[in-house]
């Protein structure tokens, strides 16, 4: 359905108005958690961002689109600014008298790509000047191999990468060392200097022991799995044919779950819904997975992300690496 400027003018004026007040609202809930001012433009932003992505602008992007105007899909790096410039252009198109205020920036504006700025500023100050003319900075993550032998960093050295990254979730403190030995050896003959970054592992729950009682390997939608915390499964009862007992490793994660809330299992392979609340754990339904099901095992990530518990972000292990 085609609509005219006049008409879209008065819906992007209630999108800006709704996206600055829920980035309002996040900034409020992120309140003395932002340590560095020169980041509160860039978290001023995700916010807007996060705002902006909930609602649904497919009925808003169409009319855009055919009057060949920016359809709001690439507006990360700038949600605000290109909003108001999208105001503008129709308020042009509609002849109005209303004038992009100092505070509305347009394309033209340097305002308009300060988010590609701060971007490029940051890409420059965590990986230095980029060794390829076209301006792309590389960094790899080490496989285990990277250990054995001078090879894998020579090569490193030998593609221009800016950066490699050890993951501490693989591996281990003296493999890592044998990695950034060999690293350094191949920039003492290349007379290049590489930055490593080290990525700490980090909390993760994870399933623990599977109970296949029904002898079903593979959630299939439709099934039911049944979520208990470590050593716990046997306190299931009256399971219902086509339920699954698996293990969590995180307690509150149980604990802090409600009816409605999304579970997602093998990082995102499988979701299901939290149907009940039991006293040994919860009851999910299954609403999503392969098309052959997923193979239920243990050692895989579990994620609650409408979950209400806290987990310390840095675990003992990470503190020790």
């Amino acid at each position: 359905m085609t609509k005219s400027p006049s008409s879209l003018c008065k819906a992007l004026d209630a999108l800006i108005v709704d996206v600055t007040s829920g980035a309002d609202a996040q900034m409020a809930a992120w309140h003395g958690l932002i340590a560095r001012k020169s980041f509160a433009p860039s978290a001023y932003n995700l916010a807007c961002y996060l705002a902006f992505r909930r609602r649904d602008l497919r009925k808003l992007q169409r009319p855009l689109i055919a009057l060949g105007v920016s359809s709001l899909g690439r507006l990360e790096g700038r949600v605000l600014p290109t909003l108001r410039a999208v105001r503008a252009a129709l308020g042009a198109m509609a002849r109005s008298k209303t004038e992009p205020a100092e505070d509305q920036p347009s394309s033209a504006d340097p305002s308009f790509f300060q988010g590609e700025a701060r971007l490029a500023a940051n890409a420059m100050e965590i990986f230095g000047t980029p060794v390829r003319p076209d301006g792309v900075t590389l960094m790899v993550t080490c496989p285990s191999e990277a250990a054995d032998g001078p090879e894998f960093m020579a090569m490193m050295i030998e593609k221009h990468v800016e950066a490699i990254r050890i993951n501490c979730a693989h591996d281990s403190p003296k493999a890592w060392r044998r990695m950034i030995k060999h690293l350094r050896a191949a920039e003492a003959v290349s007379g290049r200097r590489v930055r490593i970054f080290m990525d700490l592992a980090g909390p993760k729950i994870r399933t623990g022991a599977v109970d296949h009682r029904n002898k079903r390997k593979r959630a299939h939608v439709g099934d039911t799995i049944a979520l208990t915390a470590v050593d716990e499964l046997d306190k299931i009862h009256n399971t219902p044919h086509g339920r699954l007992g698996v293990e969590c490793t995180l307690r509150q994660a149980l604990t802090g779950s409600r009816v409605g809330d999304r579970l997602f299992v093998d990082d995102g392979r499988l979701e299901a819904r939290i149907d009940k609340v039991e006293p040994w754990g919860l009851v999910a339904e299954v609403v999503a997975s392969p098309e052959k099901g997923l193979h239920l095992r243990s050692e895989k990530g579990l994620n609650f992300p409408d979950g209400r518990f806290q987990v310390a972000a840095l675990t003992d292990t990470d503190r020790t690496d």
